[in-house]
């Protein structure tokens, strides 16, 4: 079977060759769950089409063959009639009357026919060509894509059954290759409260000016970018970064590029409409042409005409009909024309978007030149010449504002209710000088609040705090323009295990709890401790237990940073001693000594930085503990992760929250309150 190759290549692997030991004992583990492992592989086959049906269906194989039937003796009986006609001598012609006279141009509507029907037939079986290699090519990439979920199953499955079989021993299923563990824009976004609570605030009213706030790494462009995603607003959702370097023109010019491009996409898909309409149309003329030009020659013949046809010049009755047929289809032509705008299968949105995007992208130089000659018998001569260009100029900031204002209300006028147009401003906090902010939301402000317009703008705490600290009223000025101003949560312990497992199959949840804790929730950091994680039991030759990948996960980070910070300060400082004493407790811990938490926490610092780096030190120990203790320590990952949270914030708050921390155990349960604060996340309080 398919899934018992699978799991004897994942076992083989690099992967998990740690527990090549053991295979015998995994085999069997997963041999218990034969029975719903044959039904997953049996859905997954049906779901990716393999095995179930053949390239080229029967259905499809008697529709082509019918189609056939239909077009080929239409085919040969117009080519066999031309060549009979123009082969064939008068006399024999005689017997159907009026044929001999004109079988020259009987003779040619034979051949325009067999023309017309052969290169349908063509048509036919190309599309028909066209489509069996695309579902051949299909057919491969679905098998292509079976393979890759019966792996990735394969993989699941090993693993489950490593932490059955060895979980007790301290041994975890984790994996060595996780390339998505980084910050992707093609990444599975995880639903998190934040994004729901963006979509609602946006479903739930007309228009709205939403601003989102959080710490840098926080996941503020994961929010937008979960928003380009959902079924409900895409794809009027455009995402526009904040330039480095701010300028109101070219500012509000990047804004307006983008919007007009998030509009024209409504007509992309359909820019080659008019012209399959058009050979729609045509195809339509010319079978209506061949069948009544079949059914007159059959009434010429069945019906008593003859006589009154003999007095008609039906050479002039038939150019008569062409020449009044062109002159209709001109005239029409003309006054469509003439009527509106060459694009008139777009909507005029999407018209004054391209418009916009042609203006933006080029200049645009307009000219006239008149020359008058005047001559007289060859002897006089004069002329005159005048010339005039019109070059348009540049944009102005007023014209961007006005241009953007008029294609908002243009989208809005032909499609709301049905659709809403949600323009998300990223980072805004990369701009080069803090007083920028303001401009930019004050600019902002000329476009916000259009019926059917929502925009998303975010910025980091961060900058908002280092704004205010110089004197600015930068955070009034932001809270002011928006009707909310959202924090970005950091996620909880279950949002982080999800995050991680779905970049990372294999990735037991155990760990992922423990980087979830020393995170503190923040994805950024979360993605780091997990890529650490994975780095760890690469480089080991052995598989590691849950408390030497938290050991190598903490110490290494402890002193990294502690050792960056020994590194940036002068001799004379006086918090050099309790930081090279710290540094030499990390490492004698890295080396596998037991540390006394008391003994960190007694070191004494004047810098208020190292004094959060003290905390997070005792943080880092307490999560070794428990690393290295049986029972359940849910709870007290998540006071930690909430800890983590708080070590950056005033003194008492930080004490107040390692106390607390440090003070759980495994088996003790979280109070009410505290799970409703860590739901709430650091920035509640």
């Amino acid at each position: 079977m398919d899934i018992r190759a699978a799991i004897g290549r994942v076992l083989r692997s690099s992967e998990f060759g740690h527990y090549a030991d053991h295979e015998h004992e995994i085999r069997r583990r997963v041999g218990e769950d034969a029975e719903a492992i044959n039904e997953d592989v049996l859905q997954a086959r049906y779901e990716y089409g393999v095995g179930d049906r053949a390239v080229v269906s029967w259905d499809e194989l008697i529709g082509l063959v019918l189609r056939l039937l239909l077009l080929v003796p239409v085919v040969a009986g117009a080519l066999a009639a031309a060549i009979y006609l123009w082969n064939s001598p008068e006399a024999e012609l005689q017997r159907i009357d009026g044929l001999a006279a004109y079988k020259n141009w009987v003779a040619g509507l034979c051949a325009g026919l067999f023309l017309h029907q052969g290169a349908a037939v063509v048509r036919v079986v190309k599309r028909q060509v066209v489509r069996w290699r695309a579902d051949i090519f299909s057919s491969k990439e679905a098998a292509d894509a079976y393979q890759a979920a019966l792996a990735a199953k394969a993989r699941e499955l090993v693993s489950h059954a490593i932490n059955d079989v060895l979980g007790s021993r301290g041994v975890v299923a984790f994996p060595t290759y996780a390339p998505r563990l980084v910050e992707l824009d093609t990444s599975t976004i995880t639903p998190s409260a934040t994004v729901n609570q963006v979509k609602e605030f946006i479903e739930s009213h007309e228009s709205s000016a939403i601003g989102l706030a959080g710490n840098r790494g926080s996941g503020k462009s994961t929010v937008l970018r979960a928003l380009t995603r959902s079924p409900e607003l895409s794809p009027f959702v455009t995402v526009v970064a904040s330039p480095v370097k701010y300028d109101a023109g070219e500012f509000l010019r990047r804004l307006l590029h983008e919007v007009a491009v998030t509009i024209n996409r409504r007509a992309n898909s359909d820019d080659d409409a008019p012209v399959r309409r058009r050979g729609n149309r045509l195809a339509l003329a010319l079978f209506w042409l061949a069948g009544l030009t079949g059914a007159a020659m059959i009434l010429i013949k069945v019906l008593p005409v003859m006589p009154v046809l003999k007095r008609i010049d039906l050479v002039l009755v038939l150019g008569c009909v062409l020449l009044g047929a062109a002159i209709i289809n001109a005239v029409v032509a003309v006054a469509r024309r003439m009527a509106s705008s060459g694009d008139t299968s777009l909507p005029p949105d999407v018209r004054r978007a391209r418009e916009l995007l042609h203006a933006l992208q080029w200049e645009v130089e307009r000219g006239t030149n008149l020359k008058t000659t005047v001559k007289v018998q060859n002897v006089l001569e004069g002329s005159a010449e005048r010339t005039s260009k019109d070059k348009s100029r540049a944009m102005s900031h007023a014209d961007l504002v006005l241009a953007l204002q008029e294609l908002l209300h243009l989208f809005v006028k032909y499609n709301y209710p049905w659709k809403h147009l949600v323009v998300c401003i990223d980072e805004l906090d990369k701009l080069d000088q803090p007083e920028h902010l303001v401009s930019v939301v004050n600019e902002l402000k000329d476009v916000f609040h259009i019926r059917g317009v929502h925009f998303v703008v975010t910025v980091s705490t961060d900058a908002l705090r280092s704004f205010e600290s110089r004197g600015l009223a930068d955070r009034d000025a932001f809270d002011s323009a928006f009707d909310t101003v959202i924090s970005t949560r950091w996620l909880t312990m279950d949002e982080s295990v999800d995050v991680i497992i779905s970049r990372a199959g294999g990735f037991a949840a155990e760990i992922a709890k423990f980087c979830h804790a020393w995170s503190g929730g923040l994805v950024r950091d979360l993605l780091r401790a997990a890529r650490k994680a994975v780095e760890l039991q690469k480089s080991s030759g052995q598989a590691l237990t849950v408390s030497e990948i938290v050991n190598g996960l903490i110490f290494d980070d402890l002193h990294s940073v502690t050792l960056t910070s020994l590194r940036s300060l002068e001799s004379a400082n006086p918090d050099v001693a309790s930081l090279w004493e710290l540094q030499c407790m990390l490492e004698r811990g890295r080396d596998g000594e037991e540390l006394c938490p008391s003994a960190v926490a007694a070191l004494n610092f004047t810098n208020e930085a190292f004094e959060v780096l003290q905390a997070k030190v005792r943080l880092g120990l307490h999560l070794i503990n428990l690393a290295g203790t049986s029972g359940d320590a849910d709870a007290a990952l998540i006071q930690i992760g909430n800890a983590m949270g708080k070590i950056a914030g005033p003194k008492p708050m930080r004490d107040n929250a390692v106390t607390n921390a440090v003070a759980l155990t495994p088996g003790t349960r979280l109070t009410t309150t505290s799970s409703e604060r860590h739901l709430r996340g650091p920035d509640s309080f």
